[in-house]
């Protein structure tokens, strides 16, 4: 395996992925068209880039460091199926990635200290992306499929059930990556539904009162939902507003939300 004799990055949080078992899987779960657009996020040394093109896929590829998008365009010059996009994602337009009307499939390795703004944003942008496949910190993909009642269900749990069809797929160790981190990672599967998966009065609203119950998981949620409404409003609620918000699974959050959304 191809590697760029750079050094990681720490600020970048840069974790070099060195299993071609690991890669080969990722792609294998993709479950490619010739001729499909991949986007991914954090190309880093290309070892997924050219497996997924390897596989038929066109790539666009995103990469923030800029001596990381220098060895990259060296690596690929003459593919012209493969286009390095110099950048944060966290700054993109995903809108201009999408082509003839088809909804984005995306992957990649994602730094773990901004794991969360970038799903958040994907989830943003859910209407033009078919889906998605990225290996995270394990910790974070266990929060993503956990249940009501467990220390890791929360906000992300929430809104992503809500959305979409989220997977844990496979386990990935620490040692498949240079440097060798001090977490282990897990790759999981990210398939947006076509409507919300529970009936919604106001989206936004949703989002609100998720975050905000969450902001106070440990409170009853008659503690916080005052911020929404009166107390004789919230005595006539369908909810036991004396459970707390970790107690409650999404059909509830989205009942909830759509009793107090005026």
């Amino acid at each position: 395996m191809i590697a760029s004799g750079l050094k990681p990055k720490k600020r970048l949080g840069q974790n070099f992925l060195r299993s071609l078992d690991v890669v080969e899987k990722i792609v294998h779960s993709l479950q490619l068209d010739k001729g499909e657009l991949v986007l991914e996020i954090g190309a880093g040394e290309g070892v997924l880039t050219k497996e997924l093109f390897d596989n038929g896929a066109e790539v666009v590829a995103v990469e923030k460091d800029r001596d990381l998008v220098r060895f990259l365009e060296s690596r690929f010059a003459g593919n012209p199926e493969i286009k390095i996009i110099e950048g944060d994602f966290l700054d993109l337009d995903l809108q201009t990635f999408v082509r003839n009307s088809e909804q984005l499939r995306i992957a990649g390795n994602i730094p773990y200290n901004i794991t969360s703004p970038i799903l958040f944003k994907i989830l943003d942008s859910r209407s033009i992306v078919r889906d998605v496949l990225v290996m995270v910190q394990q910790e974070v993909g266990e929060r993503l499929v956990s249940g009501p009642g467990s220390k890791k269900y929360g906000i992300p749990t929430v809104l992503f059930n809500q959305f979409a069809d989220v997977d844990k797929l496979f386990f990935v160790g620490r040692n498949s990556f240079f440097p060798v981190p001090k977490v282990d990672s897990v790759v999981i599967r990210i398939k947006f539904l076509q409507e919300p998966r529970f009936a919604l009065k106001n989206e936004g609203f949703f989002y609100k009162l998720v975050r905000k119950t969450f902001g106070n998981r440990r409170k009853m949620l008659r503690n916080t939902l005052t911020a929404f409404a009166d107390k004789e409003k919230l005595s006539d609620l369908s909810i036991d507003v004396s459970r707390r918000p970790e107690e409650l699974t999404t059909e509830e959050f989205t009942t909830l939300a759509n009793e107090l959304c005026t």
